[in-house]
């Protein structure tokens, strides 16, 4: 999980909306979002995920 969570941050972080939401968040106003789901969901969120023997309980 921690490293899902590592790269969803590396991926999104580095996006328009998250700009947005700080600049919005400063300013003291509502965010004006560009980003769609359909768009920028990353693609590779949609593939089966990889879980090893050991990190099943």
């Amino acid at each position: 999980m921690h490293q899902l969570e590592t790269d969803l941050h590396l991926v999104l972080m580095g996006r328009p909306d998250s700009r947005e939401g700080v600049l919005a968040f400063l300013d003291k106003r509502d965010p004006e979002w560009t980003m769609t789901l359909e768009n920028d969901w990353p693609t590779w969120l949609d593939e089966e995920p990889i879980v090893s023997p050991t990190s099943q309980s």
